[in-house]
């Protein structure tokens, strides 16, 4: 069951060739379907059956500013758009935690348990100068003893945003029209997701690894590395905040270029509309801030840049009506 709080806003500016609009809501949802955890550790090998009893919060803005104008023979319409979304959980009957910090209440769905990185074992001085964990080696990541225990365990991790939706979204429209000509064009982008970079090399038809992984990682002969020693194993293996990386992209992602026959010519043809057009997909990135790392199209995450990307289409078509 969801109870919604929704706030809208429209105006309108120079007989309405300028407007804006806003929208923010505030969505709790309750009665979602889950499992008691506290009350019978898993442990005990008993289950009890799902209950409704999650509860969430959802919130967010929206934006949307327009303009339109003619200019003799020429139209111009431009639009642009802005989300921006966030939630989190309010009630989990999660198996009780050690340290607050782990809890899931209060954090975003997609939240997980990682280490705080805050750095890389460079020297032996760097290992004799920190609270280490079991087997840790130069060129292994610094992690931090987050409850000042004078150890590095499972405790030491909290609870950390690794959700790769966007928490933001963004677009422009752009149109055109002048005489028969036609052109649309739109730009989309987004920005909050994350991105975790893969720093494994492993073998057999699956085996690729980043460039930028291979060339930037720590060994002997390249001490001063931005990044940690290959796939280490143990404590140093384990799951992160070093290798999340928020991703922020801009796309072109269509135009079309269109043109309508005069009324004219139509008439004499015996036909009442006749259009022929040229049309692109995917076209390029204007803006990706993770473009370094090589990982492929950022619209679809991936730690090695594996996952079958966006394909750029080109078109060319004509509408005919009779």
């Amino acid at each position: 069951m969801s109870e919604t709080t929704d706030i809208g806003l429209e105006l309108g500016f120079l007989q309405d060739r300028l407007t804006f609009e806003a929208d923010i809501y505030k969505t709790r949802t309750t009665n979602i379907l889950g499992r008691r955890q506290a009350s019978i550790p898993g442990y005990t090998g008993l289950f009890l059956p799902d209950e409704n009893i999650g509860e969430m919060e959802s919130q967010g803005i929206e934006f949307q500013l327009g303009y339109r104008q003619r200019f003799g023979d020429l139209n111009l319409l431009v639009s642009g758009n802005y989300s921006y979304n966030d939630n989190k959980i309010i009630f989990i009957d999660e198996v009780p935690q050690a340290e607050p910090y782990q809890k899931q209440e209060g954090r975003p769905i997609g939240s997980q348990l990682v280490y705080k990185a805050i750095g890389i074992y460079r020297t032996q001085a760097d290992l004799d100068n920190h609270i280490n964990y079991p087997n840790a080696t130069v060129g292994s990541l610094i992690f931090t003893d987050l409850n000042n225990d004078g150890e590095i365990d499972g405790n030491d991790r909290y609870m950390f945003n690794t959700n790769a939706f966007p928490k933001s979204q963004f677009g422009m429209t752009i149109g055109l029209d002048y005489k028969s000509f036609d052109l649309t064009m739109l730009l989309q982008g987004q920005d909050g997701a994350k991105f975790r970079l893969d720093n494994g090399f492993d073998t057999g038809a699956n085996g690729n690894g980043l460039a930028y992984v291979a060339n930037n990682s720590f060994d002997l002969d390249n001490t001063n590395a931005i990044l940690p020693r290959i796939r280490p194993t143990g404590v140093a293996a384990q799951n992160n905040d070093f290798w999340y990386r928020n991703a922020t992209w801009l796309r072109f992602k269509s135009v079309e270029f269109g043109y309508n026959l005069p009324g004219e010519v139509m008439s004499r043809m015996g036909i009442t509309g006749l259009r022929f057009y040229i049309s692109g997909e995917n076209l390029f990135m204007i803006y990706n801030n993770l473009e370094k790392y090589g990982a492929g199209d950022p619209e679809f995450l991936s730690g090695k840049g594996g996952t079958y990307p966006n394909m750029r289409t080109l078109g060319l078509g004509l509408n005919l009506t009779f």
